[in-house]
C-alpha cells in the first residue's frame, strides 16, 4: 500500500534527515518529538522507552500541548488495564495501535485526555532491525479522523528511523562510558609509573616506555570514538532507513538488479551494526556487568528460528542442510532466549560460511549423555560441517577475544575476531561447556551443552 499523495517522500526525508541532525542536542528525545508535532501537526506526542528489569514505559521526551499529562498518568506494557493502553499495545503487537479516547481501553487515561481535548490516539513501536524494541512512540490529535492509513504509514516510517537513532545513540554512550572508565584506569596506572620511577631509578626505561603505551592507547580510543561518532551513526541510519523503505516496495516495485543492490547495501548496513554490538557485548563481558535473562521458553521455537534464517544461504551454495530435533514440540528449557539465538546463529553462520558448495551442514538438538548427580539434565546443541576445518593448534586460541587465525573460525565477520569468544562466554555464563573437533580438509563439529534448568534463588 502506498502512501498518499499528501505525504510527501521529501516530508518524510526531511523529517528522517532532522532526527538525524539532532543527535547531539541537549535534549535529544524532546527535539525528535517537537520535529514530529510540527511536520506531521500532532497536537501532543511523547516517546517512551522500555524499563529494563521491568513492565514500566519510561517518558522520554515530549512536544506539543501537554499540561503535565504524562505526570499524571501510569503506562505499562504488562497486562493490566494500564497495559491495554496504545502505547503498551504498540510495544506488545510491535505493530501501529490506533484507539479512540472513548474506548473502553483507554479508561485509565481518558479524564485526563479529555481535560486537553484529545481525541484518537496512535502508538508506533520503536523497533530496531525488526526485532528489537526499545519502546514506543505516542501522538494526540483531536479529530478522530486525523490518523489516516498514509499519515499512519509515514509515522511508522519516522519512527523506525527514530528508534535507528536512538539504538546508536544508546551504543555510543557505552562506548564513551567504556572509553571514560578505560582512561581513568589509563590515568591511575600513569601516576603509579611515576611514584615508581622516583623510588627505583633502574626502572625509568621501562616506566617511560609504559607510560607512552598508555598515551597512544587513550589517543586511540578517543580517535575511534569520534570516527565511530562521525562516520557511523549520521550515513548509517539513512543508509539502513531508505534501504529498508525501498525493499519494502512503498514507492514501488524494483527491478531485478535494483533489489540486489539495494538488498546488498542494506545487509552491508547491518554487517556493521552487528560488529559494534559485538564489541559492546565483548566489553561487557570484560568488565562484568552483563547479566543473562532467564525464562522459560519452547526450545524448538528458538532452533528453529535459528536454523531458518540461514537455510536461503545454503541453498544458495546448494549445501545439504539438515535439521535433526530430537526433542519433543512443547519441550521447554530455562535460560536466556536472545543469548542462546545468538549463539546458534554464530555456529550455524560459520558453518554455512565455510563450507564449500555441495558440502553438508547437520544440525542436531537432542538430550545429552552426559550427567551430573543431583543436577537437571543437559541439553546437547551440535553443528556438524564439511568445511575448511581447524588446525590442532589454532583449536586452543579460537576462543579468544580479538584473536585472528589463519582458520576462518576465528571470526564471524571480517576483521573483528570477537564471534566464537562470545559463543564461549554466553555457553559458560549458562553453566554450559563448549567442545570442537576438527581436522583441516574434513570439516569441524561444534558442541555445546546447556542445562535444561537454572537455579535462581529467592532473595
Amino acid at each position: 500500500m502506498g502512501i498518499h499523495k499528501d505525504i510527501e517522500l521529501s516530508t518524510i526525508y526531511e523529517v528522517s534527515n532532522l532526527i538525524i541532525s539532532s543527535a547531539d542536542t541537549e535534549n535529544y528525545y524532546k527535539s525528535i518529538c517537537e520535529i514530529a508535532r510540527v511536520y506531521f501537526g500532532i497536537k501532543f506526542c511523547w516517546i517512551g522507552l522500555i524499563e529494563q528489569g521491568g513492565f514500566d514505559i519510561r517518558p522520554a521526551g515530549h512536544a506539543g500541548f501537554e499540561e503535565g499529562y504524562l505526570s499524571k498518568i501510569h503506562v505499562t506494557r504488562d497486562d493490566s488495564p494500564e497495559g491495554m493502553g496504545p502505547a503498551g499495545m504498540s510495544i506488545k503487537t510491535r505493530k501501529p495501535y490506533l484507539i479512540n479516547v472513548k474506548d473502553p481501553d483507554f479508561k485509565p487515561w481518558y479524564e485526563e485526555a479529555k481535560k486537553r481535548g484529545y481525541t484518537s490516539v496512535l502508538g508506533v513501536p520503536l523497533l530496531y532491525g525488526g526485532e528489537e524494541c526499545l519502546g514506543t512512540f505516542v501522538f494526540y490529535s483531536e479529530m478522530s479522523d486525523f490518523f489516516t492509513s498514509s499519515r499512519i504509514i509515514a509515522l511508522q516510517i519516522i519512527s523506525n528511523q527514530v528508534a535507528f537513532a536512538i539504538k546508536n545513540k544508546l551504543i555510543l554512550e557505552h562506548l564513551e562510558e567504556e572509553v571514560s572508565a578505560r582512561t581513568q584506569e589509563l590515568e591511575i596506572a600513569n601516576m603509579q609509573m611515576r611514584v615508581l620511577n622516583e623510588e627505583l631509578n633502574k626502572r625509568t626505561i621501562e616506566l617511560e616506555m609504559a607510560k607512552r603505551f598508555a598515551e597512544r592507547a587513550s589517543r586511540a580510543k578517543s580517535e575511534f570514538l569520534a570516527n565511530v561518532n562521525h562516520e557511523l551513526r549520521t550515513p548509517l541510519n539513512s543508509i539502513l532507513g531508505f534501504s529498508r523503505i525501498l525493499l519494502d516496495n512503498i514507492y514501488g516495485e524494483l527491478n531485478e538488479a535494483q533489489r540486489d543492490y539495494i538488498k546488498e547495501i542494506y545487509e552491508s548496513g547491518q554487517r556493521l551494526l552487528t560488529v559494534v554490538n559485538e564489541m559492546l557485548d565483548f566489553a561487557a563481558l570484560e568488565k562484568r556487568d552483563m547479566s543473562l535473562s532467564y525464562s522459560s521458553f519452547r526450545l524448538r521455537d528458538v532452533v528453529e528460528s535459528a536454523f531458518n534464517l540461514y537455510r536461503a544461504n545454503a541453498l544458495k551454495k546448494s549445501i545439504s542442510f539438515e535439521l535433526i530435533y530430537a526433542l519433543t514440540d512443547d519441550f521447554r528449557i530455562e535460560a536466556d532466549r536472545t543469548k542462546l539465538k545468538d549463539i546458534l546463529m554464530h555456529l550455524l553462520s560459520n558453518a554455512i560460511k565455510f563450507t564449500p558448495h555441495n558440502g553438508l551442514v547437520i544440525f542436531s538438538v537432542k538430550k545429552s549423555l552426559y550427567k551430573v548427580p543431583d543436577e537437571p539434565e543437559f541439553i546437547e546443541f551440535s553443528i556438524r560441517d564439511t568445511g575448511k576445518g581447524i588446525s590442532k593448534e589454532d583449536i586452543s586460541r579460537i576462543f579468544d577475544g580479538f584473536t585472528l587465525l589463519s582458520s576462518p573460525y576465528t571470526k564471524t565477520y571480517e576483521g573483528i575476531g570477537l564471534g566464537l569468544a562470545l559463543v564461549k562466554r554466553f555457553v559458560e555464563m549458562h553453566g554450559g561447556r563448549l567442545t570442537v573437533e576438527s581436522e583441516p580438509g574434513k570439516g569441524s563439529i561444534f558442541t555445546f551443552l546447556l542445562p535444561e534448568k537454572q537455579w535462581i534463588h529467592e532473595r
